[in-house]
């Protein structure tokens, strides 16, 4: 488990709430699916046409051509609507965006007049012309940017409304490595993305002829990224820069070698990791305004560029059977794929993508775990949703039996529900993600002390979430010479209500307990971590011992023994000790002496038991080693002062 956000759906929401890119509620207005992978239509009426600013989300017109573009904006979500050279703004709220007053479930042109152009920097962005808008990203202040791919440039829009040119030329070309922005000469950028730190990806969209295919970093701040000292404001490219892999069959080169190196097909589905990492669709044959789909021959794959070591390495989809669907619930390294397009990932590393060619939406899950109503094992590849028909049918239906038709791009929400710009049916869809209900959160206390002189050792423990909390609970042991074994579940211990239990230790002995709470939904949490405590050893096991040593034998002594001398050097000796920590139980009195301890020859630490009356003491080492065999010996220091010693306890630590 990875620390998931859990959140308790609701059955229906009657009001529109806000979108933002932190953490934002489900957008859509009206009823609330209450189950998982269910697909429902959020904005457009499913018709192709132009814009109307202003009207309900499901009265609105589209004409994506194939591409276009989505993104969280606090508020609601903006659209790229590439064909009608608008970027658009979905208000889930009311109130002032962009510069434009808006009212909730109400769909407003943002940026763009309509007409395809370049026209409008410094300006209201209402006012600009953009050309074949392909892409739109939000930064942390609240900046949209846009990547107006028909003029070669990428246009940013104040959250006043203001437009302005912020990387290009507007010429179409390649620039060397580390030119400032507004100097770097773009080829038709397809993609635009956002990492950490502020930095800005920008993928190109395939050009054809001499074209380069690539992926170009504008870091937020200055530093090494994948493997390259690189300059804030100024670009370099990360990936792609061989030719364009667009034969129609030809397969993208350079995986397990550096991404600069490679040829890739400039395909539209490009996200970034948590890490700042690049995960991207790699489909070898394009067509059209950007759609890409893979011939029965071709490579039809998901990549990966590691930020750290700028390596490409395939993630999904093999690489000499694309265009086939296969793959399903095994590993997605064995699927074949056939034309991946819009790509999205969450930040626990989750993959969903358009596997178009094939018109169902596939998902590569980080980890094991249940998602969108289906058990999954990380790093397998499952169908989440379409049924591998090109159409747009299923709204309010299991998502696996819908139709779709290109989806161009995807996104998360922080609940976990993917949405997803279905471009060939001018539409703006959600396909719910329902996570189970949160595990009991448990509390453990107990075994505090990692050296303790009673036999009985006690753990108490309770936990809180909805219903009846059964709990399990396991230990473990470790001998001073020895590893620990393997946990004991003892039968009275497994699903039970008890909120607390006891064992009887050994001497010589570690012990580590830990718990495991189930709710009545049966969701467990996580096995609590060990809970350790240590019966020491008796001083009758300090053998041999070294003359000037006298043993002695009484009730109070723990275990009712003890070693004694007064001569300095004189040494106790425990051999074959599996040990990272140590303490002693000695006896403190007004005249006592030194007493050093080490294991082979490390010192771990020197105690002084004098004291201004007798009584006993267990001290813990302050200091501690890895854990290593060897002997334990313990030695005293000081000429004519008495130390007695009743025992040692030797921890490996749990």
């Amino acid at each position: 488990m990875r620390g998931r956000v859990w959140l308790v759906q609701l059955l229906s929401l009657t009001v529109a709430l806000a979108f933002c890119t932190a953490a934002y509620a489900d957008p859509v207005p009206g009823a609330r699916a209450s189950v998982p992978d269910i697909v429902s239509t959020v904005v457009g009426s499913g018709t192709q046409g132009a814009e109307t600013s202003g009207l309900p989300w499901r009265s609105q017109d589209f004409d994506f051509q194939g591409s276009g573009d989505a993104a969280a904006v606090t508020g609601g979500f903006v659209i790229a609507d590439t064909g009608n050279n608008i970027v658009s703004m979905a208000a889930s709220v009311s109130g002032v965006f962009f510069g434009i007053r808006m009212t909730a479930g109400h769909v407003y042109a943002v940026a763009g007049t309509g007409t395809a152009g370049y026209t409008g920097d410094g300006g209201q962005a209402t006012a600009a012309e953009l050309s074949q808008p392909g892409s739109v990203a939000v930064s942390r202040s609240g900046d949209l940017y846009i990547a107006d791919s028909g003029n070669n440039v990428i246009r940013e829009v104040t959250p006043a409304g203001i437009i302005s040119t912020v990387v290009g030329t507007g010429s179409l070309g390649v620039t060397p490595d580390g030119t400032p922005a507004l100097a770097t000469e773009l080829y038709d950028p397809g993609v635009v993305r956002f990492g950490p730190s502020g930095a800005m990806y920008i993928e190109s969209n395939l050009a054809g002829g001499s074209a380069l295919c690539a992926v170009w970093l504008l870091p937020g701040k200055s530093g090494r990224y994948f493997n390259v000292a690189m300059t804030a404001g100024d670009t370099y490219i990360v990936a792609g820069g061989g030719a364009c892999a667009n034969d129609g069959g030809g397969a993208a080169t350079g995986i397990g070698a550096v991404a600069v190196k490679a040829s890739i097909s400039g395909a539209g589905g490009f996200a970034v990791a948590a890490d700042g990492s690049v995960v991207m669709t790699d489909t070898a044959y394009c067509y059209g305004t950007g759609y890409c789909i893979a011939q029965p021959t071709s490579v039809s794959m998901i990549v990966k560029v590691s930020v750290r070591t700028d390596l490409l390495t395939r993630v999904a989809g093999e690489t000499d059977n694309g265009g086939n669907f296969t793959g399903d619930g095994k590993p997605a390294l064995d699927a074949s794929l056939n034309g991946p397009y819009g790509l999205a990932i969450d930040k626990y590393g989750d993959i969903a993508f358009d596997d178009s060619g094939n018109y169902r939406i596939r998902f590569i899950p980080a980890e094991s775990g249940i998602f969108f109503g289906q058990p999954m094992t990380g790093g397998d590849i499952y169908t989440i949703a379409g049924n591998g028909m090109n159409g747009y049918t299923g709204d309010g239906e299991k998502a696996t039996v819908a139709e779709i038709s290109q989806p161009s791009s995807m996104l998360f929400e922080p609940g976990g529900n993917l949405y997803l710009l279905d471009s060939g049916n001018e539409v703006f869809r959600e396909v719910t993600n329902i996570l189970p209900p949160p595990p009991p959160t448990l509390k453990v206390s107990g075994l505090a002390k990692p050296f303790q002189l009673s036999d009985r050792f006690s753990i108490r423990y309770s936990a809180s979430g909805a219903g009846s909390i059964m709990y399990s609970v396991r230990y473990r042991v470790a001998g001073w010479n020895g590893r620990f074994g393997s946990y004991i579940y003892p039968p009275t211990w497994q699903d039970t209500k008890l909120t607390g239990v006891s064992l009887t230790g050994t001497p010589g002995h570690e012990y580590c307990v830990s718990v495991e709470a189930t709710s009545s939904a049966g969701i467990s949490s996580l096995w609590s971590a060990d809970h350790c405590s240590e019966y020491p050893l008796g001083a009758d096991a300090l053998l041999p011992a070294t003359r000037g040593w006298t043993r002695g034998r009484g009730a109070g002594y723990y275990l009712g023994g003890y070693l004694t001398t007064n001569r300095r050097g004189a040494k106790l000796v425990l051999r074959n000790a599996i040990a990272d920590r140590a303490g002693i139980i000695v006896m403190s009195c007004p005249r006592c002496g030194r007493l050093a301890v080490y294991l082979n020859r490390i010192w771990l630490g020197t105690f002084v038991t004098f004291a201004r009356r007798a009584h006993r003491v267990d001290l813990l080492l302050s200091r501690s080693v890895a854990t290593r065999r060897g002997t334990i010996t313990l030695q005293a220091l000081s000429k004519g002062r008495e130390v007695v010693v009743e025992g040692i306890g030797v921890s490996e630590g749990g």
